[in-house]
């Protein structure tokens, strides 16, 4: 059985800012619109009901996934949402 935990934005902004080291530069802004995206993505798979935290991070997350398919996106954004799939998906 495939079950996600329901952290919230800011700890998963948290664990991916402490787990990527020096894979990612974090002086960027596209770094940190990047994570959102990641988180986003991560969310919309995830989330059960709209009361989970993960809701409402795709709430607070203005972004629109028509804007490109998953596969399209950067290495960074992957990266992040594999991250997040290893860490919050068991």
């Amino acid at each position: 059985m495939n079950m996600t935990l329901d952290p919230t934005l800011e700890e998963m902004e948290s664990f991916l800012r402490q787990n990527t080291g020096s894979l990612i530069d974090w002086s960027e802004y596209s770094t940190h619109y990047e994570m959102r995206i990641a988180v986003h993505y991560f969310a919309s798979e995830h989330y059960c009901g709209t009361f989970s935290n993960l809701y409402k991070s795709i709430c607070i997350i203005d972004y629109d996934q028509k804007d490109l398919e998953f596969d399209d996106e950067s290495f960074d954004v992957k990266l992040m949402h594999d991250l997040l799939t290893d860490k919050y998906s068991k």
